[in-house]
């Protein structure tokens, strides 16, 4: 999720700290940019209307096996993310919309 979020562009580049989105250590999305990212996933969505599974990285990127365990072997795109994840993420940004959230 961290990856298509970091795709639409939204995130503040003059934030020092936004490299901490991705690593579990307490950044704070405020509530305007929990709203912010559920816009920019519902646009991301809105041009894709077709695709039920988006791939977020190329062929050379990491891989997984049938058990989600990365894999020096041919196998899944390691990032991925189903429509459904990207909706239920959606819904939960904007339900964040005065407070915000943490990663922890």
């Amino acid at each position: 999720m961290v990856q298509m979020i970091c795709e639409t562009g939204v995130l503040p580049k003059d934030d020092p700290d936004i490299g901490c989105i991705a690593t579990n250590d307490g950044y704070h999305v405020v509530g305007a940019l929990a709203v912010t990212i559920a816009d920019a996933l519902e646009r991301k969505l809105a041009e894709s209307p077709g695709v039920e599974t988006f791939t977020l990285d190329d062929d050379d990127g990491p891989r997984v096996d049938e058990h989600g365990f990365l894999t020096d072997r041919p196998g899944l795109p390691a990032f991925q993310v189903g429509r459904e994840k990207v909706e239920e993420f959606i819904r939960f940004c904007r339900s964040c919309s005065h407070g915000g959230y943490e990663i922890w």
